[in-house]
């Protein structure tokens, strides 16, 4: 366990402090757009992915069609982790900095 004396202590509080409030303007300043566009990324999720099925019931496949369906799904699967994996760090790493100041 870590005992922290005096200022460094408070340092530490502050510092968690000034993280919380980043979290929370972020959440309210860009939480409706980041909600759009997860929403967007859904629709694409399931819009392509259902291209791609009904292009490999086909019976003259497109080989094409197939494989560009098949690079923007992942695409869109690359966007969902982009936009999620930031978000996600933030809220670890505030939560890790509150158990770490008990």
């Amino acid at each position: 366990m870590i005992y922290f004396i005096g200022t460094r202590r408070f340092d530490m509080v502050r510092i968690y402090d000034l993280m919380y409030q980043a979290s929370v303007c972020l959440n309210n300043y860009y939480g409706l757009m980041i909600l759009l566009v997860l929403l967007g990324c859904l629709l694409h999720l399931l819009v392509t992915p259902y291209d791609l099925y009904l292009a490999f019931l086909e019976k003259n496949w497109s080989y094409t069609f197939i494989f560009l369906q098949s690079i923007w799904t992942f695409g869109h699967i690359m966007r969902l982790f982009l936009i999620v994996q930031p978000c996600e760090q933030i809220g670890n790493r505030v939560l890790q900095n509150f158990i770490f100041l008990l």
